[in-house]
Order: structure tokens, then C-alpha cells, then sequence
């Protein structure tokens, strides 16, 4: 079986770090950068990510609308908003980009590890 292709996308190097390493034990992933949103459009041209974590306050695009354009490109690509917002709306707001979930910052590492083993079951099923 291939490895699901991740794509963390996060302005802050030490914050793509760290979710790259809460990831790292999770074999099943092939793990790739992006540093803001439309660094992410245009990895999702050359790699085409099953999931996608996306920060959402980034310079020059940010998660909103770098989820609203990968997802009318990829639409079977799951993508789950990593975040510090706690805004009322924000459930509304990532239903409306296109996003699936989100998980909160700081974030906590099982947490985060079940998302995306849950996640990933949904696509190996989906490709037998």
C-alpha cells in the first residue's frame, strides 16, 4: 500500500516542525511543508495531498482561502484547520472553506494522531 501524502502548512517554521514530529510515528503518512497558503495551492499541483493540515491566519493567503481553492480543484481532499482562533463562528467559517475539522493549538498529540489515523482509514477504504 502507498503512504497517504500529508501536507502541513503553516507560516511558522518551530509550528511545521512540531506537527511534523507529533507525525512522524505515523508510518503510514508521506509528509510534506508548505509555508502559507498559497505555497499550499501550488503543492497541491505537484503532489496532490489526501489530507491537508492548514494553519489559518498566514500571510499572502490564508487557510480560508487556500481551502476554498484547493477544494474546488481536489475535493476529495480532506483538509483540517489547525488553529488559535476560538471565534463564535468558526465552525461556520471552516464548513464554509471547505475544511472537514479542526484541531485547537496547543495541540495535543493523540488528539491529533486519532484524527488523522480515523482520516486515513476513510481514504485507504475509499481506494480498494
Amino acid at each position: 500500500m502507498s503512504k497517504i501524502k500529508l501536507l502541513i502548512v503553516d507560516d511558522c517554521e518551530m509550528n511545521r516542525y512540531l506537527l511534523k514530529a507529533m507525525c512522524h510515528d505515523l508510518e503510514i503518512f508521506q509528509i510534506h511543508e508548505a509555508i502559507d497558503g498559497q505555497d499550499a495551492v501550488d503543492q497541491c499541483e505537484k503532489i496532490r495531498p489526501d489530507i491537508i493540515l492548514m494553519d489559518i491566519m498566514m500571510p499572502r493567503l490564508d487557510g480560508f482561502q487556500a481551502s476554498k481553492q484547493i477544494k474546488e480543484r481536489y475535493v476529495d481532499t480532506i483538509i483540517i484547520a489547525v488553529t488559535t482562533m476560538a471565534e463564535v463562528d468558526i465552525e461556520d467559517k471552516i464548513t464554509d472553506a471547505g475544511m472537514i475539522s479542526y484541531i485547537r493549538k496547543p495541540i495535543d498529540k493523540n488528539f491529533l494522531c486519532q484524527e488523522l489515523k480515523s482520516y486515513a482509514k476513510t481514504i485507504s477504504i475509499k481506494s480498494m
